[in-house]
């Protein structure tokens, strides 16, 4: 069973940004896809990129 929601009017894609380091984990920040500058500098969740799932692996 899906619980996939349709994107509507409130909803926003998603942007993943991944930094990579060579002497630390990997990291990703995802950032709503369009939002003003002033948004974008609380509108945003970064985590080592292990902490991160495949979506079809967790199914």
């Amino acid at each position: 069973m899906s619980h996939q929601q349709p994107m509507t009017e409130s909803s926003s894609a998603l942007e993943s940004i991944v930094v990579r380091y060579e002497n630390q984990s990997d990291r990703c920040t995802i950032t709503p896809e369009e939002c003003s500058d002033i948004e974008r500098l609380t509108a945003w969740l970064s985590a080592d990129m292990d902490a991160f799932v495949d979506l079809e692996t967790a199914r």
